[in-house]
């Protein structure tokens, strides 16, 4: 028998690595053109694994309600279970941590990082991103893309942009404290 148990934990995150990473993002980010069902021909249809992954399904998707509730516990679950593999992929592609705090960390300077300052508190939140042309694969670098737009949108006027922008902070600190609870283990 082998002895390295890592052979054998198998779960949905070893198994669709790629996809679940997008979901969680996708959650995480309120990013329903990847997540969100759709209705075609008069059915509610689900996304597959592979359709999440790529983030092509076709159709205007329908809002999932997934507000601070559902995605609190995507954030839990996500970062504490899907290590259990003993791969800290998901867990590093999700930290966001805050300029000159204690749970900042260095990384290699050869690659990108996102970074969203929230004009109220002064705080510069940091995610490292990675973009592969096409698609952002960092959780936290996609949570950082969104309070951008939300950011800009509101410095236009748009109220509620501005209120969502508010609420939307309490996920970056949620996902900016998981990171900091669950672990500090090296960026790839």
């Amino acid at each position: 028998t082998d002895s390295d148990i890592r052979r054998y934990q198998i779960s949905f995150a070893s198994s669709f690595g790629p996809s679940m990473t997008r979901f969680f993002g996708g959650v995480l980010s309120e990013d329903w053109q990847t997540v969100a069902p759709r209705v075609q021909g008069g059915t509610l249809v689900f996304p597959d694994a592979l359709q999440v992954e790529q983030g092509d399904m076709p159709g205007d998707p329908i809002d999932p309600n997934a507000s601070f509730s559902i995605q609190l516990y995507a954030a839990v679950y996500g970062m504490a279970l899907i290590p259990q593999t003993y791969d800290q992929q998901f867990l590093n592609r999700s930290r966001i941590w805050v300029r000159g705090g204690a749970e900042e960390i260095e990384v290699d300077p050869s690659l990108p990082l996102v970074e969203f300052t929230d004009e109220n508190s002064g705080l510069t939140y940091v995610a490292v991103s990675y973009h592969d042309g096409e698609v952002e694969h960092g959780v936290g670098a996609q949570l950082l893309e969104r309070a951008v737009v939300l950011q800009d949108r509101a410095r236009l006027g748009d109220a509620p942009a501005a209120r969502e922008l508010d609420g939307y902070i309490d996920s970056l600190d949620l996902v900016r404290l998981l990171t900091w609870h669950l672990g500090f283990g090296a960026q790839p």
